[in-house]
């Protein structure tokens, strides 16, 4: 914002009208369309109104972000929503990163050597950062981080991220009480070894998470990190502070005139929680915000409006359709692949997204070279679909256009194929899910929508064990690298939710590890895809576009993703 307003700090009032409650998006930072597409948009209503007291002097800077919720958790490694991933290169750092053109580059690590074997990475650390409580960052951090992520009381998903290092296995599986592979040469040095040659050492290292404060954590027991005080109160390194989290209003960050990034620009960044995306555009065309994600249907509002900029990027979430193979009622794959070909992607992109952006059959994002464009997904045929069901031994033997089990392994028979599609209680995924709910019916599959809680959703429901059956949901790319993504989601060692296990894949997955020519290795990545796409267990449906309209001060560089536009935050400025 511009530097001579007085701006809301200490509190934020929100008043919200009901007008659109249709419109509210899905619980991450990423713009979401309205519950229906391809209406005409109507003209912007004061639906929200804004109250300020501020103690920010006029020379400071404030730039003022909307989100649509509030992250889930601040403490890296706990995390369920993109939006906290994203959030958390506000306030940490990872020992490497990647630049605007997708370059591995130093972060807390400034330099690394490997040796003639391939095993051993030394990486020899900045000696100018500090946490934010002023201490030293030092290798006995970056060993705590990685020590706990091979902790077996540890019960997050990125385990099998460093599962590489020697040793951290033994650790994982209580043969060990420390990673052998892991050895703190001094303050600002430490060598890691791996089992095996590791090609992708960097892209872990830039993905696997950010660096945690030994000196705060290690007291704590593991089983209590999630609700301990770090969760809402982090300490890191990086380049702003977050000074106050006001509870479904705001999250205050204050620049860290310390951080040895470099110079951070803006003095004050927040995040301000304004559910309504129509409420979003009123407090950006009345200057009170300065950055918004924008919706397909809202964005021709804010297009060519006197000091307001816009941007469109390709997408950085894709939306997909989600299997659990468990489930009896979806282990066969015949029956995953059938309901693929009952589902209309161009008419989803067209309802969800007024036709901005692709359908998507590659779970990758098109930036990489691991993404695949020859994979074509499941053509739209419900004729092919209803065959294939009746191969399984789903057939409507009472004419009341429901299947009924005659035959399928593991089902009784008679038993009628009805669906809980599980999402969260956000219209646009409610909308997904309905149009799912559709198709499905096409078929002769019925199905109930049981919405719920954000939170409910990715602790209780949508987990591993979890009741879920199958639904429509959206990844974020980027995050971390598509070795990661493999990692957390269809490895027996992930804990993800699919409860999904092919040794033969797994082998394939971590033979990536090993293989350093890019080429080769991004071809292994595509057969990998292939197998993914055929065992139906998660499919990518569409790609919408990323569409931003921001106050026409702000100075930024070009990013390419939500992932970029974080990481380039500091460097921000206004005129």
């Amino acid at each position: 914002m511009k530097t001579n307003k007085s701006f809301l700090i200490m509190g934020v009032i929100i008043i919200l009208s009901l007008l659109m409650a249709a419109c509210t998006p899905a619980a991450t930072e990423t713009a979401q369309p309205p519950e229906t597409g391809g209406e005409q948009p109507t003209a912007v209503q004061p639906t929200a109104e804004v109250a300020v007291a501020t103690s920010v002097p006029a020379e400071k800077t404030l730039m003022v972000y909307a989100i649509t919720a509030e992250p889930e958790t601040y403490f890296p490694g706990y995390e369920s929503t993109a939006l906290a991933s994203y959030g958390f290169e506000l306030v940490f750092n990872n020992l490497t990163t990647k630049d605007l053109q997708g370059n591995n580059v130093g972060d807390l690590a400034k330099s690394w050597d490997v040796s003639d074997d391939q095993l051993t990475w030394t990486f020899h650390l900045v000696d100018n950062a500090t946490w934010h409580d002023a201490e030293p960052f030092t290798a006995n951090d970056v060993a705590y981080t990685f020590e706990l992520l091979a902790d077996p009381a540890y019960t997050g998903t990125y385990y099998t991220m460093i599962e590489s290092i020697a040793g951290a296995r033994d650790k994982h599986d209580g043969n060990a009480t420390t990673i052998s592979g892991i050895n703190v040469i001094d303050d600002y040095d430490i060598a890691i070894t791996t089992s095996e040659p590791n090609a992708l050492m960097l892209d872990t290292m830039a993905g696997v998470m950010p660096m945690l404060p030994a000196h705060i954590l290690q007291s704590i027991p593991i089983p209590d990190l999630p609700n301990s005080d770090f969760a809402h109160h982090p300490v890191g390194t990086g380049p702003y502070k977050l000074r106050e989290w006001n509870t479904e209003e705001s999250l205050i960050f204050d620049k860290n005139p310390d951080y040895f990034g470099g110079p951070v620009n803006i003095d004050t960044f927040i995040w301000q929680i304004i559910p309504e995306p129509s409420a979003q555009i009123t407090a950006l065309l009345n200057g009170e915000i300065d950055f918004i994600n924008v919706t397909a249907d809202d964005f021709p509002q804010v297009e060519n409006v006197d000091g307001v900029g816009t941007k469109s990027t390709p997408g950085s979430r894709y939306y997909l359709m989600n299997f659990h193979p468990s489930d009896p009622l979806l282990a066969d794959v015949r029956t995953r692949q059938a309901i693929a070909h009952a589902i209309d992607r161009d008419a989803l992109l067209a309802g969800l997204f007024g036709g901005q952006g692709n359908v998507e059959s590659c779970i990758f994002h098109p930036s990489l070279p691991e993404y695949d464009a020859s994979l074509t997904g499941y053509a739209y045929d419900p004729e092919q679909a209803k065959q294939m069901l009746s191969e399984v031994g789903w057939t409507d033997t009472d004419g009341d256009g429901i299947l009924e089990a005659t035959g399928v392994a593991g089902v009784d028979d008679g038993t009628k194929f009805v669906l809980e599609l599980g999402t969260m209680s956000t219209p646009i995924y409610i909308h997904y899910n309905e149009m799912l709910q559709q198709f499905l019916k096409v078929v002769g599959i019925d199905s109930t929508i049981n919405s719920m809680e954000l939170g409910i959703y990715f602790s209780e429901y949508f987990v591993m064990g979890g009741p879920w059956q199958m639904n429509g949901s959206a990844w974020s790319n980027l995050i971390g690298a598509p070795q990661q993504e493999l990692l957390w989601n269809i490895t027996c060692d992930s804990n993800s939710q699919y409860d999904y296990c092919n040794p033969s894949l797994d082998e394939m997955v971590y033979a990536n590890n090993s293989i350093f020519d890019p080429t080769q290795r991004a071809d292994n990545f595509h057969a990998i895809l292939k197998i993914m796409q055929d065992e139906a267990i998660y499919l990518a449906m569409l790609r919408p576009l990323d569409l931003y309209a921001f106050d026409a001060n702000l100075v930024m560089p070009d990013f390419q993703s939500t992932m970029d536009l974080y990481r380039s935050l500091p460097t921000w400025s206004m005129k």
